[in-house]
């Protein structure tokens, strides 16, 4: 082992599997089950989404005209005012509107229905709203007038998937008044609000029985806009809208996502009041597709978007329609599943790999950046190409990979550790304790010159006590004498250096040298005679166990010597000389401490 990143645990790459297989096993749940907590935290991510995007133009093909509070106010609204409709629609007229679509219920019939009455007779860019209702109409007592409307309004589709259909509901349609219908065409104005009651999506079409699907007001005032033929929309329930020659997807209901440009009054939005005095040049509304509905709050048709909380229901419509004139559509059709599961799986793949790096620090800075780029990649996605890739999946399979690969790594640092330990307990019975942690780390120098302390010690007479020993009780004699002279270093933090049969030589200022080194190796000799003289052996039975100790400090040579397989740490030098010849002094003066 050498080298700190040695001691950082990695995972098995057969770990990279289980994080594969569970990406996307997430990624196919989000795909085909319905989960309403999960939904509703991607509802919570596309709000975000738009968020982060902003705002932006809307394109120039809508407008709204406002029946605010001014406008209540001045004119009532129990009815509507149908006279100040009918001016409205022949200022539409001369304006020169592509469409003229109400997002007002007409359902009373008044002495003052003839003028709007009138007046819708006279153009064919009229759109009336349709609403549902519990209380349904028998079609056998529906006004041939409203019954011809509905049949210019419906649009075919592809009934024989009965399953889609059958998922579809089935609304009962409370219609305007029949004097109103003329040339006008029909449309439901239903907006779909989330249990949070944020509007993020319209449905494209209702199914009203049989091949017949009334279109939504978005719908058909986009499709007067361009002027597709009524043949050429055809209804796949439940997957797309074939419009002219493009298809757009819907999820089951038949809805589309609304692709909001910003909050209330993005879309073009002017006062009922205004276009009655005259004050909305022409300009402003000519070519566009004109919504009349109602903005003020007291008429409760306020909506909360990403970017309100009080949008109006007209400029919903108009914002949807905008969508569909521009081609300008949040795009969720299954082509993007496959691409969204690369994105999952490729962002599981990368974090596992990220937290897997062989530097911990390495790991803490790579996981934010995996993180930081795969929903960078959705949030692109959305703002430049309006891909709305499941965010839900991508940080599902995010979180797994992460929490799971970290789990697995603290799992194996805690057994790298364990091994660590147990292996640095065997190193310390082979070399000092001191030095364990400093070699298992690669810590310590090949050579360096330092000041130490160098003792040796001896026993007197033992060449003589162990020729009249058997090898035996001279071996367990020695151990003893050994554990003796470690104990002694140990307690003064001296490391021995190598034993020599009953000798060993022990050096102080390892592996740093310090200002005690001296003093240590002192304290350390007069230990070794005082526990002499309590040593205990069979080998010495009457006899007290004589040290010979010999001290000397000043420079040596710290180096790491030996072959390629076996090494040790030791010391060189004139000082561990001195240290050996005062061993002779000691001897010939019959000295136990030289120094």
């Amino acid at each position: 082992m050498t080298g700190p990143q040695a001691r950082h645990a990695r995972v098995p790459r057969a770990q990279l599997a289980v994080v594969t297989v569970m990406a996307l096993v997430i990624v196919i749940w989000r795909i085909f089950a319905e989960g309403a907590l999960t939904d509703a935290f991607e509802d919570r991510l596309l709000d975000l989404r738009f968020q982060i995007r902003g705002e932006v133009a809307p394109p120039e093909s809508a407008a709204v005209i406002a029946v605010d509070d001014a406008a209540v106010e001045r004119l009532g609204w129990a009815p509507p005012p149908r006279k100040a409709l009918a001016e409205v629609v022949g200022r539409l007229e001369s304006a020169g509107a592509s469409v003229i679509a109400f997002d007002l219920l007409l359902l009373d019939s008044t002495a003052a229905d003839p003028p709007l009455a009138e007046a819708l007779a006279t153009t064919d860019r009229a759109v009336l709203a349709v609403a549902l209702t519990n209380h349904p109409q028998d079609s056998a007592d529906r006004a041939p007038e409203l019954q011809a409307a509905l049949e210019r309004s419906i649009v075919a589709g592809l009934v024989s998937e009965s399953a889609r259909v059958a998922s579809l509901p089935r609304p009962e349609l409370l219609l305007p008044q029949p004097d109103f219908a003329g040339a006008a065409t029909l449309a439901h104005v239903n907006i779909v609000e989330s249990s949070d009651r944020v509007a993020r999506s319209v449905p494209l079409t209702l199914w009203v029985g049989g091949e017949d699907f009334l279109p939504g007001m978005p719908l058909e005032a986009a499709r007067r806009h361009l002027g597709v033929a009524r043949g050429a929309v055809f209804v796949e329930p439940g997957r797309a809208v074939r419009f002219g020659d493009r298809v757009i997807a819907t999820d089951r209901t038949g809805s589309i996502t609304v692709n909001h440009y910003g909050p209330r009054g993005t879309v073009p939005t002017y006062s009922l009041l205004d276009v009655l005095d005259g004050k909305v040049p022409a300009a402003l509304l000519r070519g566009r597709a004109v919504f009349v509905g109602a903005t003020a709050e007291s008429l409760s048709d306020l909506f909360a978007t990403p970017y309100s909380a009080d949008v109006p229901g007209a400029e919903i419509l108009a914002t949807a329609a905008a969508n569909l004139t521009a081609d300008e559509l949040i795009v969720e059709a299954p082509a993007l599943h496959a691409l969204g599961a690369l994105l999952a799986l490729g962002g599981a793949i990368l974090a596992f790999h990220a937290v897997n790096l062989p530097s911990l620090a390495a790991a803490l800075l790579a996981v934010p950046l995996v993180w930081l780029a795969a929903l960078a990649a959705v949030q692109v996605a959305f703002s430049e190409l309006r891909f709305a890739l499941d965010a839900t999946a991508t940080i599902g399979a995010l979180f797994f990979a992460t929490t799971w690969t970290a789990a697995q790594r603290f799992r194996a640092q805690r057994r790298l550790a364990a091994a660590l330990s147990e292996e640095r307990g065997r190193l310390s019975r082979y070399v000092s304790p001191f030095l364990a942690e400093q070699l298992a780390a690669g810590r310590l120098p090949e050579r360096r010159s330092q000041e130490a302390a160098v003792l040796f010690v001896d026993v007197a007479g033992f060449t003589t006590l162990s020729e009249s020993e058997p090898p035996d009780r001279v071996a367990a004699f020695l151990a003893d004498l050994h554990h003796l002279y470690e104990r002694c270093a140990t307690a003064h933090r001296g490391v021995i250096s190598g034993f020599d049969g009953d000798g060993a030589m022990v050096v102080f200022g390892l592996p740093e040298p310090g200002p005690g080194d001296g003093a240590a190796a002192l304290a350390c000799g007069r230990m070794l005679l005082a526990e002499a003289a309590e040593f205990d052996s069979l080998v010495l039975p009457d006899r007290v166990l004589a040290l010979r100790v010999s001290i000397h400090h000043g420079p040596v040579t710290a180096a790491i010597v030996g072959g390629e397989r076996q090494a040790q740490l030791t010391v060189t030098g004139d000082t561990v000389n001195v240290a050996s010849r005062l061993q002779e002094i000691a001897k010939e003066h019959g000295a136990r401490l030289v120094a």
